[in-house]
């Protein structure tokens, strides 16, 4: 009986490493000097090989069930210290590991064996469906192959090739997409601050239009199962409920700076376009300029864009502003601006544009996220941990549109300043790229081994690293549906 068992398992595992046969191509270069003979007998020898694809399927499934069966057998005998009657401790713990990871590979085989039967399967009828329209265009005889075919140099038919379609470039991209800022439907959560007085202004002036662009999100679930276990500790049935821990991170692929520049500049012309269809008097970069608070903005420094990952946050956030209006932050930003709670000089150049120009100040700063985040959340209690990220564009939570008039100019620990923030984020629907994982881990085969040995609750963690690469064209007409979206909210939060 044991050394029935181990032979039996060490087959199985060693099964693990049979080479896949080599791939059967729909078209071959040499297709075009098949007699009809040689048709003929290629059409019988894929008839054997979709019925040999056919048992593969069924051998695998069968292989797969048998080593379910062998990994309820090994748990059993664990249980009943069958491994242990054999060579005690050593024993025990060798034949409990053995026959659970010959049992696992033996079942991952046959899972394998029935799935790539099935591609195989998919390739012959492929090979076959070509082979046939080859052998009636030539006006070959099913009755006597071997006669020469009636029409021998009749064009083969061959499958038509996908018209190679150029990418577009940044320009094509930002060109389409600008007939797209046009709002979406959505139940905005949209909280206004906004005082009368201020939606009362008519001259309006936007020193500050920044987009926060999503490069790199994340999103993670874990549950403890604390409590799931108890009564569970004793017994020839017990059973022991894992921790679970999971985690998906995601990046976006394929959108350069530039595009991320020029969808900014989009969004601030929308925005200025939708003040003044409003009936809001919208003073230029000009008359800007001639307010004693203009010199004293103080813009952000760098050589190359300004990327933010807070601490405290999954996200990387690669910012984009219109070329006249460079990057500055006051001290009353988001947790994504560089001002420290005491630099308020922005601050103060800000509310003093708006007292010298008699004008309302509008600061919005735009989040374009690119995928849409679930999880069950984290509990010490919860029996399992669900995590997923869909790519979808987009406008984040914390998306907001600072006004202030500046009648506290000088010491200005908040001010006049008040808020329009969007508390849920809301996405546009469709595609607008490819998802590919390019890395992943999952050790919940391990994890419950190391239970069954020691009796003691582990946890199954599981993650998945995923890189969207986007279509520019279609993400640059998403972002500007769901910025249009928002600049419209904002606009209208200014009606009286």
């Amino acid at each position: 009986m044991r050394y029935l068992s181990f032979s039996l398992l060490a087959l199985l595992s060693a099964a693990a490493f049979a080479q896949a046969p080599a791939p059967i191509e729909r078209v071959k270069i040499t297709d075009n000097e098949l007699s009809c003979k040689a048709a003929f007998d290629e059409l019988q020898g894929l008839d054997k090989v979709i019925a040999e694809t056919k048992a593969a399927q069924s051998a695998g499934q069968n292989t797969a069930t048998a080593g379910q069966a062998a990994g309820v057998a090994a748990e059993v005998a664990s249980r009943s210290g069958l491994f242990g009657s054999i060579g005690g401790l050593t024993g025990q713990i060798f034949g409990s590991v053995a026959s659970k990871t010959a049992a696992n590979v033996a079942e991952q085989q046959g899972q394998m064996t029935a799935a790539q039967a099935v591609e195989r399967e998919k390739q012959a009828l492929a090979r076959k469906e070509h082979l046939t329209q080859i052998f009636l265009t030539k006006g070959c005889s099913a009755s006597d192959p071997s006669a020469p075919g009636k029409t021998p140099n009749a064009a083969l038919p061959m499958p038509v090739a996908p018209a190679a379609v150029a990418p577009k470039t940044t320009e094509q991209a930002l060109k389409e997409a600008a007939g797209s800022a046009v709002p979406i439907t959505a139940s905005l959560d949209l909280k206004n601050d906004l005082i009368g007085e201020m939606k009362a202004m008519n001259r309006v002036v936007v020193p500050q239009f920044r987009v926060a662009f999503v490069a790199k999100t994340g999103v993670s679930a874990r549950g403890g199962a604390g409590l799931a276990n108890l009564g569970q500790s004793t017994g020839f049935n017990r059973t022991i409920t894992q921790a679970q821990s999971a985690r998906v991170d995601m990046m976006l692929g394929n959108v350069d700076y530039a595009l991320m520049q020029g969808l900014a500049e989009q969004l601030y012309a929308d925005f200025l376009k939708r003040l003044a269809a409003n009936g809001k008097q919208v003073l230029s970069l000009a008359d800007m300029k001639k307010s004693s608070g203009y010199p004293k903005i103080e813009p952000v420094k760098l050589d190359k864009p300004y990327v933010k990952s807070p601490f405290d946050d999954t996200r990387e956030f690669i910012f984009a502003t219109p070329r006249e209006l460079p990057l500055a932050f006051m001290h009353i930003d988001t947790h994504l601006g560089s001002a420290g709670p005491f630099d308020q000089n922005t601050t103060k150049a800000f509310a003093e544009l708006g007292a010298t120009l008699d004008a309302l100040v509008l600061i919005p700063t735009v989040i374009v996220d690119f995928a849409q985040l679930e999880s069950s959340g984290n509990s010490r209690f919860a029996t399992s941990a669900e995590a997923s990220a869909t790519p979808k564009v987009g406008i984040s939570a914390a998306t907001m549109l600072i006004g202030m008039i500046g009648k506290d100019a000088k010491i200005f620990f908040h001010g006049d300043a008040r808020f329009s923030r969007l508390n849920q984020p809301f996405f546009a629907e469709g595609e607008f790229g490819t998802v590919k994982s390019v890395d992943s881990f999952d050790n919940v085969a391990l994890a419950n081994s190391l239970t069954s040995l020691t009796g003691t609750q582990g946890t199954q963690y599981r993650y998945d690293k995923k890189l969207v690469t986007a279509d520019p064209a279609q993400y640059a007409k998403k972002v500007m549906q769901v910025g249009a979206t928002i600049n419209q909210a904002f606009v209208d939060g200014l009606k009286p």
